[in-house]
C-alpha cells in the first residue's frame, strides 16, 4: 500500500493523507504457484494411498489432476489478487 502525504502551507488542518492499494504482482504469482504446486502434490499423494493401482508420478498426471490442477490454479490466483489489494 502506498501512502501519500499532501501538505497545505496555508492551513495545517488541511492535511489529507490518501491511501491506494497497489498489488504485488511478483507475490500473488509466487504464492499461487507454491499453494497449487502443493495441492497438486497432495492431490497426488491422496489418490496414490487411496487408489492402490496408480504410482505417484501416475497419480500426477491423470486427467483428473491436471483438471483439478487448472482449476486449482485459476482460483488461487483470483483469491490471492484479492488479498493483496485487487479488486
Amino acid at each position: 500500500m502506498d501512502t501519500m502525504m499532501k501538505y497545505n502551507p496555508a492551513g495545517a488542518e488541511n492535511i489529507t493523507i490518501r491511501c491506494r492499494n497497489r498489488i504485488n504482482w511478483f507475490r500473488v504469482v509466487i504464492l499461487t504457484l507454491a499453494y497449487t504446486l502443493i495441492g497438486w502434490l497432495a492431490f497426488g499423494l491422496f489418490s496414490t494411498l487411496l487408489e492402490n493401482s496408480l504410482t505417484f508420478w501416475q497419480a500426477l498426471i491423470t486427467p483428473l489432476a491436471l483438471i483439478f490442477l487448472a482449476m486449482d490454479l485459476v482460483a488461487t490466483f483470483v483469491s490471492t489478487k484479492n488479498q493483496n489489494g485487487g479488486r
